[in-house]
């Protein structure tokens, strides 16, 4: 599709039979203009560089601020619950209480997806990639221990997560799905051979 979008420079829209879906290619105008001079060239990577930069940033800190806070009210709600039960208590009010405390982070996964859904414009490649930040948060949170993973799973998961974004905006039309499967299967790679190198000893 890349090649279409190159021959009508960015203008017009293709009917696929197969999926009976309509893509418009003049959101790849931008596109087709960047490579009309090494400036502007230039200028588009730039783009596409702090765009990724902005998503990196925006989404770990969003999943890891909810992943550290759910995990502190776990651990106050566990010890609660367990002087509740030791004194015979009643925990009906205590469950309610975490319960409803909990909604409040259910906007804010909501809004992240929504955020990412004006960046991607595929929802399903957008909660798949947020399943992704989200389960290499999870791993750095339980299973980052050594030094050396501390220091190195961190930059390796940021470039993986970089060459997939700097692919997905420099081909609007590409591979995205294939892509980002790739990267996910580099980082489980990367996950495994952490855990089996400097983390189980």
């Amino acid at each position: 599709m890349n090649w279409l979008i190159a021959l009508s420079e960015g203008k017009g829209y293709l009917y696929s039979g197969y999926s009976q879906e309509l893509y418009n290619l003049n959101y790849a105008a931008e596109f087709v203009g960047a490579h009309a001079s090494t400036a502007s060239f230039v200028v588009f990577k730039l783009g596409v560089l702090l765009t990724t930069l902005f998503l990196f940033f925006i989404t770990t800190t969003l999943v890891s601020f909810t992943l550290r806070e759910t995990q502190e009210r776990m651990l106050k709600f566990t010890f609660l619950l367990q002087h509740h039960v030791r004194h015979r208590m009643s925990y009906i009010s205590l469950i309610v209480t975490h319960l409803v405390e909990s909604l409040v982070y259910v906007p804010i996964m909501v809004g992240i997806l929504f955020f990412l859904f004006e960046f991607f414009s595929d929802q399903l490649l957008a909660f798949m990639v947020l399943s992704l930040v989200w389960i290499c948060e999870v791993y750095s949170v339980i299973s980052v221990r050594t030094a050396l993973s501390i220091r190195f799973f961190p930059r390796i998961f940021f470039l993986y997560f970089t060459l997939f974004h700097i692919y997905f905006f420099s081909f609007p039309f590409g591979f995205s799905h294939l892509a980002l499967l790739t990267t996910m299967a580099l980082l489980v790679h990367a996950m495994l051979y952490f855990w089996n190198r400097f983390e189980v000893v």
